[in-house]
C-alpha cells in the first residue's frame, strides 16, 4: 500500500470514529462528549439554528435531553473525502412531557480539521419524520 493510500486509509477511519463517536454521544446523553468533538472556531448548524463554539453546542445538547429520552442513533451511510464526511443517521427519542416517540431521517455533511469537527450542517427530513414537530435543539440556542 502507497504511502499516500495508507494515510487516506488513516483519516477515513479517523472520520469514520468522530461521526461514530457523535452517534454515541447523543445516543448517551452526553453533552460534554459532543461538544468535545468540536473546535473552539465551529459551525453547528440545523434548520433554523446556527452555533459557533463548543459551549453553544453542549449548552444546546442539555436543552435537547431536558425535553427528550431514550435517543437512538443508527448510522446508515457514511462517505468519507478527504477531511469531509457525509452521513445519514435514523433518530429516534420520545418527548419527555408528552411521551411521544419521534422518528428522523438526517443527512448530514461535517468537517474537520486536527481531528475536530469545524463544520457541521444537518438536514432533518420532516416529512417521513413521525413528528414534524419535534424540537432539536430548542429554538433560541
Amino acid at each position: 500500500m502507497s504511502e499516500r493510500t495508507s494515510r487516506n486509509v488513516a483519516e477515513e477511519e479517523g472520520l469514520k470514529a468522530i461521526v461514530e463517536g457523535q452517534a454515541r454521544a447523543w445516543a448517551g446523553g452526553d453533552a460534554d462528549g459532543i461538544a468535545g468533538g468540536f473546535a473552539e472556531r465551529c459551525e453547528f448548524i440545523l434548520p433554523g439554528v446556527r452555533l459557533t463554539d463548543p459551549d453553544q453546542v453542549r449548552r444546546a445538547a442539555l436543552d435537547y435531553f431536558a425535553q427528550f429520552r431514550d435517543t437512538s442513533v443508527e448510522i446508515q451511510r457514511l462517505v468519507v473525502q478527504g477531511d469531509t464526511a457525509a452521513f445519514e443517521w435514523h433518530w429516534r427519542d420520545v418527548n419527555r412531557q408528552t411521551g411521544e416517540a419521534t422518528r428522523a431521517d438526517d443527512a448530514i455533511v461535517l468537517q474537520v480539521a486536527g481531528g475536530k469537527i469545524v463544520y457541521w450542517r444537518e438536514y432533518i427530513d420532516t416529512v417521513s419524520s413521525l413528528s414534524a414537530a419535534r424540537a432539536r435543539p430548542p429554538a433560541g440556542c
